[in-house]
């Protein structure tokens, strides 16, 4: 899609974009902008993603990081729900490893959570076994990339934006 349709699917004024692309905060998920781009609505979906996560706590730089490494995967967990009846949201966040020094805290590595809320309860069990004893973990918000879809859907119908992707996620969770 062309940017005046995606800047109306992501909720933004064109200035406001213009910004977040110019600082390259925007979740291309690995594509590489060159001249006149078209968007899709997984591009739409990464932004709104990335979007939440800053609005929850994390830096747009870290936002968008997260999306862009981890985008696929949330969409491959979404795909592993598929066949269940019931809709089970697929969060996204990550966790950061911290300590104190010296009266300071330390921070250190931090780790993507990505998936059901079993599975990500899972990994900060995992996580947390495997980081040294004088360390936490502390976790940035988790955010429901079904929710954040229902956003970018509800956008659509209002623009009147029809995009056969926005059925197939429609389908993928569960909406």
């Amino acid at each position: 899609m062309r940017r005046a349709v995606f800047v109306q699917l992501v909720g933004m004024t064109d200035e406001s974009f213009n910004v977040l692309r110019g600082r390259k905060l925007v979740p291309l998920r690995g594509q590489k902008p060159i001249g006149w781009q078209d968007y899709s609505v997984d591009d739409a979906l990464a932004l709104e993603i990335a979007s939440s996560l800053a609005h929850a706590g994390l830096s747009r730089k870290q936002a968008c990081l997260l999306v862009d490494d981890y985008y696929n995967l949330a969409l491959e967990r979404a795909e592993e729900q598929k066949p269940k009846r019931t809709r089970r949201d697929i969060l996204v966040g990550s966790a950061l490893m911290v300590g104190v020094e010296s009266a300071k805290r330390v921070e250190g590595d931090s780790f993507p959570l990505v998936g059901i809320a079993g599975d990500v309860a899972d990994q900060i069990d995992q996580i947390t076994a495997a980081i040294p004893s004088s360390t936490w973990l502390v976790t940035s918000p988790l955010i429901s990339m079904n929710f954040c879809f229902a956003v970018i859907k509800a956008r659509a119908e209002q623009a009147k934006i029809d995009d056969a992707r926005i059925g197939a996620l429609k389908k993928l969770f569960h909406q």
